[in-house]
């Protein structure tokens, strides 16, 4: 099997420079307006990489002890990883890190898509933003350029029309986007971030802390690329992975059914959230388990680059999206005593729609049912 070498730093790093790191990080003050590019600490992501592990290096840089998490001096970091927006499976996905308004504690929630593939693009690995904006407002980053728009005029907006609007402000349907909505407007706790329409980086309250900045929304566009210092070997270790290690027995229920897959395994184990968690089976599993999945299913749907195409969109009755996943099958359905998977999708499509995490926006409904019983 070949081996692929480390990416070897330059100097001056540049997103055409040789290595598959962009060498750049985006650093926006929204208290200021102050717009920045900092080069990518050397040190730090050869110790961290990148992802979770450099995004919680720079928050640990970035924090005071004890911030508040819906204060100015809160950051909001996002990283990518030096394989992201290559040909390599399962790398697409971007970590958002912060401290969160529902624990106190740091945060690292993803979200899958093509948003960080974008921002490498883009020309950065990742990007920070402080302060407090005097408006509600976006930050719009495109080619190695950024500024800070405004955004009044979706201020109160769902996602779903947030993200159209965007791409109509900036002329470009390729936009990717991860944005607010009117629950992290109003600080819930719970409060997540969209992108890309399906996608969610929903735990913690990161929706909350965009809220506490006036950040609507960030929008992304880049044309560049991605370069490796030794291609013939990144791609012959590429295959092997491809072949022998990712499209595997072991791997093909996520493309055949994804994480919908757990609801039986959760009920056979007694384990599925039920009322309130007062029970774990629930008499109606087979309404939402995989094969309800499957018959409601109108395609796969993938992140870049990548061949297991774990995301369903689904149609029922008159309610479409992509998912849901296992945690809100679980959540707002059993949970909730819900055995219709059409009104387990709408559940699901306004808890996007507006913003929340479907676990525990499904926690507290199923709480609430369980208590007035």
């Amino acid at each position: 099997m070949a081996t692929l070498n480390l990416p070897t730093f330059q100097k001056e790093s540049s997103m055409n420079g040789a290595n598959s790191y962009a060498g750049k990080v985006l650093r926006v003050d929204l208290t200021t307006g102050t717009i920045t590019t900092e080069l990518l600490n050397e040190t730090w992501a050869r110790d961290f990489i990148g992802g979770k592990g450099l995004g919680f290096r720079y928050l640990y840089a970035e924090l005071p002890p004890n911030t508040n998490p819906l204060s100015p001096a809160n950051a909001v970091i996002l990283f990518t990883g030096p394989l992201a927006g290559t040909c390599v499976a399962t790398t697409a996905r971007t970590v958002v890190c912060t401290r969160s308004p529902a624990t106190g504690t740091i945060l690292d929630s993803y979200v899958g898509g093509s948003l960080g593939a974008e921002l490498k693009f883009a020309g950065y690995d990742g990007l920070i933003v402080t302060g407090k904006a005097p408006k509600p407002g976006y930050l719009l980053i495109r080619d190695g350029e950024a500024e800070l728009r405004d955004a009044a005029a979706v201020w109160g907006k769902g996602i779903w029309d947030t993200e159209n609007w965007l791409k109509e402000q900036v002329g470009d349907s390729e936009l990717k986007t991860i944005a607010a909505g009117p629950a992290g407007e109003n600080l819930v706790p719970f409060a997540g971030l969209t992108s890309e329409a399906y996608r969610q980086a929903g735990r913690g309250g990161l929706g909350a802390v965009f809220g506490s900045k006036n950040l609507k929304a960030i929008a992304v566009r880049g044309t560049g690329g991605v370069t490796v210092p030794d291609m013939s070997s990144f791609l012959a270790l590429y295959r092997d992975i491809h072949v022998n290690h990712l499209l595997t027995d072991d791997n093909l229920w996520a493309n055949t059914d994804g994480t919908p897959v757990i609801v039986d395994l959760s009920q056979e184990a007694g384990l599925l959230p039920t009322r309130g968690f007062t029970q774990g089976e629930f008499e109606d599993a087979t309404n939402i388990n995989a094969e309800a999945i499957r018959a409601a299913k109108i395609r796969d749907r993938a992140c870049l680059s990548c061949p297991l195409a774990c995301g369903k969109l689904t149609r029922h009755g008159d309610h479409h999206m992509e998912g849901p996943e296992y945690e809100t099958l679980a959540l707002t359905g059993s949970n909730c005593g819900i055995g219709d998977l059409s009104a387990v999708i709408a559940f699901n499509q306004r808890c996007d729609d507006l913003g929340l995490d479907t676990i525990s926006a499904g926690n507290v409904v199923g709480l609430a049912m369980a208590m007035t019983a």
